[in-house]
């Protein structure tokens, strides 16, 4: 998934993304704080640690329990009526025996009329349970804008930390279909030393972004953005810059069948730049549902550059 180092657009609303789970009392299995120093190896993903009831089941049982609260008679079978689902069906996929299917998990959303938020995070949560190639093949089923994951966000302290291209490279390399997490194979394929790319996976295991789970690295989060500061925009830039020297070192050595260049320089209407802006990111998150689909085979990087070339203040008339 992306991640997209230039969003800001989220900053400040942390508080937003969680749902009010009145019956239980807990606070919502979403990753809705910032990761920090102190949660270093505790960091939970985007929709729960894997201990715990996924999102998308909780959601289900925490409603039977609601119906069950005010009517004692209710039963699961009259539920799983209510959902179009088996009863024994119904039984086994909160046991946690039984996977629920993409197509039933949007008829859910519709019947218990949940909200743009709770959809985009129930959806989610129900595909990140399910195995990658699956993901793979119903990923553009939760493409649309109204279902796209609420994104996770980490501290400035932590973004200065990864907002380096070779370490987001190195967490969508894990979703490569023949990653090996040796140090020396991902040294390889990310073409640095090996040494760095060791600093590389203890840096990001350290602030809970990467993980070790049956012997295998993984990423903890596959949709994160970096909370809006002063010093996250400078980090940002940063990041930009080396991002366009690689760019130029790509240009030079990637032929035309690995890599594209294209660009296009036009006199536009400069009020419309927030209507460019929000078309663009749109673009992106849609190339992103079409092209990370099975098998992944290697990491890219898409950079859109818009910029004037003409400066804003206009000569006087004295140069008539």
């Amino acid at each position: 998934m992306t991640r997209d180092f230039a969003n800001e657009e989220f900053a400040g609303v942390l508080e937003s993304h969680g749902l009010d789970f009145e019956l239980n009392k807990q606070k919502p299995p979403v990753f809705s704080e910032y990761v920090t120093e102190e949660g270093k190896g505790k960091a939970r993903g985007l929709l729960g640690t894997h201990d715990e009831m996924s999102y998308h089941l909780q959601l289900i049982m925490n409603e039977y329990k609601r119906r069950a609260a005010k009517n004692p008679r209710y039963s699961l079978r009259a539920y799983a009526s209510f959902l179009n689902l088996d009863p024994s069906a119904l039984s086994r996929i909160l046991a946690g025996k039984q996977e629920l299917s993409v197509k039933a998990g949007i008829s859910i959303v519709k019947r218990l009329q949940m909200s743009d938020d709770e959809g985009r995070k129930f959806l989610l949560s129900l595909i990140d349970g399910r195995r990658r190639n699956e993901a793979a093949r119903v990923g553009r089923v939760v493409s649309s804008p109204n279902l796209r994951p609420v994104p996770a966000y980490i501290s400035p302290d932590v973004f200065e930390k990864v907002a380096d291209l070779n370490a987001l490279a190195l967490l969508e390399l894990t979703q490569t279909d023949d990653f090996r997490s040796e140090p020396e194979w991902i040294a390889a394929r990310l073409e640095i030393p090996a040494e760095e790319a060791k600093e590389l996976i203890q840096r990001l295991v350290d602030v809970g972004l990467l993980k070790t789970e049956n012997g295998r690295l993984m990423s903890v989060n596959s949709y994160w953005v970096a909370a809006g500061s002063e010093k996250t925009k400078q980090v940002r830039q940063n990041l930009h810059e080396r991002a366009m020297k690689k760019a130029l070192h790509s240009l030079k050595k990637t032929g035309p069948e690995q890599g594209l260049f294209l660009g296009m320089t036009m006199a536009i209407d400069a009020s419309k730049i927030e209507v460019a802006s929000r078309r663009i990111r749109e673009f992106l998150e849609n190339l992103n549902d079409e092209l990370s689909t099975s098998p992944r085979t290697e990491v890219y990087h898409l950079a859109v550059q818009l910029y004037p070339l003409t400066a804003s203040e206009r000569p006087g008339s004295e140069l008539h």
